[in-house]
């Protein structure tokens, strides 16, 4: 029989916001298993007057976009949506950032 050895690694969010697009409420693990993916939860909040709003999740390691984690899409004035990203497992450590804002 083989050993079996896992790993877990504590995982780091950082909110980077627009004063008019709001990050209201993030759910994730606080640690998880090496190379398992896993699930983000947000709530965006437009405040602003322009409705084409965007997010994405950055690696903060290496400046990168984690993959299929970028929406753009309409969010009307007050109002919120929930976005779910499912981030890849890794046997690396990561440090997220999760950005949204607005285009003009």
């Amino acid at each position: 029989m083989e050993d079996i050895i896992t790993d877990s690694y504590n995982l780091e969010i950082t909110i980077i916001e627009h004063a008019d697009v709001q990050i209201l409420n993030v759910i994730a693990p606080d640690s998880v298993e090496a190379n398992e993916d896993f699930e983000i939860t947000y709530e965006i909040r437009n405040d602003g007057e322009s409705d084409g709003c965007f997010g994405r999740i950055i690696d903060t390691v290496t400046d990168s976009e984690i993959a299929n984690s970028r929406w753009d899409e309409d969010i009307m004035t007050n109002e919120t949506r929930t976005k779910i990203v499912t981030i890849p497992g890794s046997d690396v450590v990561l440090n997220l950032r999760i950005e949204v804002g607005y285009v003009k």
